[in-house]
């Protein structure tokens, strides 16, 4: 299994980043909670959340959300078609 972890690589690299997951084609991608945290609450990271979640469905990648800690990003999350998550809203690390 292939795996591509800790995704702001991708808002540093610009579009490398999206080339990267292109190229490498893993199995799936865990994306950190800092983009989640902002989907609550700005619309444009909510679109490029969705815009990414689209582009890895396309490519047949999953996408897996890190520190999910409110049911509020859980619901971000859903909507747009984040396909798991983990974080402290499931349950603290043991």
């Amino acid at each position: 299994m292939v795996s591509i972890r800790n995704l702001p690589l991708l808002r540093r690299a610009g579009s490398q980043g999206f080339e990267a997951v292109r190229e490498v084609l893993p199995d799936y991608v865990e994306h950190t909670g800092s983009l989640m945290i902002k989907a609550k609450t700005a619309e444009s990271s909510t679109a490029f959340l969705q815009s990414f979640v689209t582009l890895a469905h396309s490519l047949d990648v999953m996408v897996i959300a890190q520190q999910v800690e409110r049911i509020e990003q859980l619901a971000v999350l859903s909507l747009a078609g984040v396909d798991a998550g983990q974080g402290y809203y499931f349950g603290s690390p043991k």
